[in-house]
């Protein structure tokens, strides 16, 4: 991360993209918490590691939901080790469709789920 305080300019990487974070890195459960270290920063712009630049900070709050929910609902779960078979019985999102496009059916990518474990 890289902050530019006389531009109110943060440069995220990959903590905060435009859309959904691949998450085949990241630890889901911890992820919501790095994010909310971002809130006492005095930026305007984000310019991601993927994705358009965009401006403000409610991005946060909403890859925190997504990442809540994820964690949520693939921790209640029950699934075999190596499998991601029931990733399909996960309902979508809420709330998360209407700023994630990439959101356009019930379940969880398998990728995503694997970090859940």
């Amino acid at each position: 991360m890289v902050y530019l305080p006389k531009e109110r300019v943060l440069c995220t990487g990959d903590l905060l993209v435009n859309q959904i974070a691949n998450l085949i890195d990241g630890y889901v459960n911890e992820w919501p918490d790095a994010l909310e270290k971002l809130k006492p920063i005095d930026f305007v712009d984000v310019i991601p590691g993927h994705g358009e630049p965009f401006k403000g900070k409610e991005r946060i709050d909403w890859f925190q939901a997504y990442l809540r929910d994820l964690w949520k609902q693939s921790s209640a779960l029950q699934r075999p080790e190596g499998s991601g078979g029931r990733c399909r019985e996960a309902r979508r999102h809420d709330g998360a469709q209407a700023h994630y496009q990439s959101i356009s059916a019930p379940g969880i990518n398998p990728a995503a789920m694997a970090r859940t474990r």
